[in-house]
């Protein structure tokens, strides 16, 4: 082998040094470039996160916010309705409650009915409602539930001890009036119902034996409304005691 040839190989060795050296110094500068790259996309993941916990709060402060401000609105507008109720209680407590004068309208009835509510005590005392004798109770419609009230508090039951049947008058106006009964009724269970009604709001103006007594009708009592009685005045509950006692 020529000299030549040995001073090409050695060339092309030293090449090849130079070319190594030049990759391996490189290598650490890549390596450096990628940690930056992965540290910088962590930090962005960071900040977007903080980001979104930051909007988190704020729209939770906003909510505690808004809670407090209708809180603060609720406690206000109760502050000034018990305001209202203390002056309402004063303005209330400096109002006389006048009593009903004697022979006005509204002191007979509250008389009518304080004594119809002794009587019905004073007679339960002697004897009890018989529910034996069935009541027809013919219904106006404003009666309300007050005719039920009273057959109720006499221990009556619907259809085992009365029966309903709806009004006979054609115009169905004003509430019942009148009550008749058979020949066999108890005095003194008829006075309980009838009082009862007056207890609870009735005018009886119309108090009778049936005019037509038969076996059908005897145990029977009946109460209406009737349209021929209207002008008579109501009959006061000493007038009807002084009927049955007669």
């Amino acid at each position: 082998m020529e000299k030549n040839d040995y001073q090409e190989i050695l060339k092309q060795l030293q090449k090849k040094q130079r070319n190594s050296g030049i990759l391996y110094a490189f290598v650490p500068v890549t390596v450096i470039s990628i940690c930056l790259f992965v540290f910088w996309i962590r930090l962005e993941d960071r900040d977007r996160l903080l980001d979104e916990k930051t909007t988190a709060l704020e729209q939770k402060e906003k909510e505690l916010i808004d809670r407090e401000n209708k809180i603060n609105y609720l406690d206000s507008a109760v502050a000034n309705k018990d305001a209202e109720i203390v002056q309402f209680n004063e303005e209330l407590s400096g109002i006389q409650i006048k009593e009903p004068e004697p022979n006005t309208l509204i002191y007979q009835k509250i008389e009518q009915r304080n004594y119809a509510d002794s009587t019905i005590e004073s007679l339960k005392e002697i004897k009890s409602y018989n529910k034996k004798y069935r009541v027809n109770y013919y219904r106006q419609s404003s009666d309300g539930d007050k005719v039920i009230n009273a057959l109720t508090e006499l221990g009556l039951h619907s259809k085992t001890d009365y029966n309903i049947f709806p009004s006979k008058i054609q115009h169905n106006l004003g509430p019942i009036n009148s009550v008749k009964y058979g020949r066999n009724v108890d005095p003194t269970t008829c006075q309980l119902l009838v009082f009862q009604l007056i207890k609870e709001g009735f005018e009886i103006r119309l108090l009778d034996v049936f005019a037509k007594s038969t076996d059908e009708n005897a145990n029977t009592i009946v109460v209406y409304r009737n349209s021929k009685v209207l002008n008579q005045p109501a009959l006061t509950t000493e007038e009807i005691s002084l009927r049955f006692n007669e």
